[in-house]
C-alpha cells in the first residue's frame, strides 16, 4: 500500500507540472526527489533562458567555510618567514621605513621594474611555490627588458625571461642545489655561450652565469640560493651587469 500511494502521489505531482506548463506556459518541473516515503516537486517560473531561482534556493546559506590557501599577490606578506613586517613583494628590508616606502610605491629596488639592471642589484627574495609544480618546489626569477635593461626580481618565478631559479635541482631530487635557466618558453634569452640547458647553483655558493638576448643584449648575473629552514629558500642577486 505504501508503494502504491507513493507511486500515485508522484504521478499526481508530475501531472500537475505538465498541466501548469501547458495551460499557463509559466511553470516547469525543475526537480523531483523521492525518498523516505515522501514525494516532492518544485514548480518554478522560468526566467532568462528558462532558469529561475526558486524560493527554496534563495533561503540557502553557508553552514561551513574552509580556508585552503593564502596567496600574497603583492604588498606586505605577514607570513614571510624571514620577517613578517619588513617585507614587500617578496623582498625583505633591513629597515621598516624602507619596507613602508616600497609598499607605498616609493622604492623601485627589488620589485616594480624600471631603473635598469640596478633595480635587481643586491635584491633578496624568498622563493615561492608555483601552482604548476610539486608543492615542495620553490622558484624565483629575473625579468629583463633587453631593449632598455629594465630589470625585475619575481619572487615566485611566474615570469623569468632572463633567468629562472628552481630548487630542487637535477630532475627535482636534489635539495642541496638550485638550478637556473632562461625561460625557454619565452625564448628571449639563452646562456652565453649557448648550449647549456641549466646551471647548478649549490646552496650558499655565489654562482655566475651569462645570458644573451636575441637582440645581442648580454648580461652577467651572480646569484646565491640559501636555505631558510622548513623547506624554504632565499634567492639573492649579488651582482648584475651588462657585458655586451
Amino acid at each position: 500500500m505504501i508503494a502504491g500511494s507513493l507511486k500515485t502521489a508522484l504521478g499526481t505531482a508530475v501531472m500537475l507540472a505538465l498541466m501548469l506548463g501547458s495551460l499557463a506556459g509559466m511553470a516547469r518541473a525543475e526537480e523531483i526527489s523521492v525518498g523516505s516515503g515522501k514525494t516532492s516537486i518544485r514548480i518554478v517560473a522560468p526566467g532568462a533562458g528558462g532558469n529561475a531561482v526558486s524560493p527554496l534556493q534563495t533561503n540557502r546559506q553557508f553552514v561551513s567555510r574552509l580556508l585552503k590557501q593564502v596567496t600574497i599577490i603583492n604588498g606586505n606578506n605577514p607570513f614571510n618567514q624571514i620577517d613578517p613586517v619588513r617585507n614587500n613583494n617578496g623582498q625583505v628590508f633591513a629597515d621598516l621605513e624602507d619596507a613602508v616606502n616600497a609598499n607605498q610605491g616609493n622604492n623601485n629596488n627589488g620589485g616594480g621594474g624600471g631603473g635598469g639592471l640596478a633595480n635587481c642589484q643586491g635584491v633578496t627574495v624568498q622563493m615561492q611555490a608555483s601552482g604548476t609544480a610539486p608543492p615542495d618546489f620553490r622558484f624565483a626569477s629575473l625579468d629583463i627588458d633587453p631593449n632598455n635593461g629594465d630589470c625585475t626580481v619575481v619572487a615566485d618565478g611566474s615570469t623569468g625571461s632572463a633567468l629562472i631559479a628552481q630548487i630542487p635541482a637535477n630532475g627535482g631530487v636534489d635539495f642541496t642545489a638550485a638550478e637556473v635557466f632562461p625561460d625557454r618558453l619565452v625564448g628571449l634569452f639563452e646562456f652565453d655561450p649557448p648550449g647549456a640547458i641549466d646551471v647548478d647553483v649549490p646552496l650558499d655558493v655565489p654562482t655566475t652565469v651569462t645570458v644573451k638576448a636575441t637582440n645581442g643584449f648580454t648580461v652577467q648575473i651572480t646569484v646565491t640560493v640559501s636555505a631558510l629552514g622548513g623547506g624554504e629558500f632565499s634567492f639573492t642577486v649579488n651582482a648584475i651587469q651588462q657585458v655586451a
